[in-house]
């Protein structure tokens, strides 16, 4: 059962539509389960080596951030912030880095992962 025509929101192949395409319901989303993501790999943290978290936040968070993410692609970087900082706190946990002052360019590199821009420019 679809929904009526004047709808305000709605959701196509897993992504969240609003009535101007800002995207900021999936964004929203994204970012959450991301973060969720993120928390729940940290408290296992302890009992897996660099390899093994490198490869399950690839599976498990990356791997959200990508789906779709063409759409983003003219979208503001005021709007593509949230999706960075989820990149950021992913390679924090990889790495073990707790300083939020360390620059997390060389860890990217090291990850072989692309920040959000990068990512955009790359898959367009």
């Amino acid at each position: 059962r679809g929904q009526a025509l004047g709808a305000k929101k709605g959701k196509t192949l897993g992504v969240l539509l609003d009535e101007q395409l800002l995207l900021d319901r999936q964004l929203g989303n994204v970012k959450r389960t991301c973060f969720l993501m993120s928390r729940n790999l940290w408290s296992v943290s302890s009992a897996l080596d660099l390899t093994i978290r490198l490869l399950l936040v690839k599976q498990l968070v990356i791997s959200r951030v990508d789906f779709c993410n063409i759409l983003y692609y003219n979208l503001p970087w005021c709007r593509l912030k949230s999706l960075n900082s989820v990149l950021n706190q992913s390679i924090r946990f990889v790495f073990g880095i707790h300083d939020r002052k360390v620059d997390l360019l060389p860890y990217y590199k090291l990850a072989h992962v692309l920040p959000v821009k990068e990512r955009l420019e790359f898959k367009a």
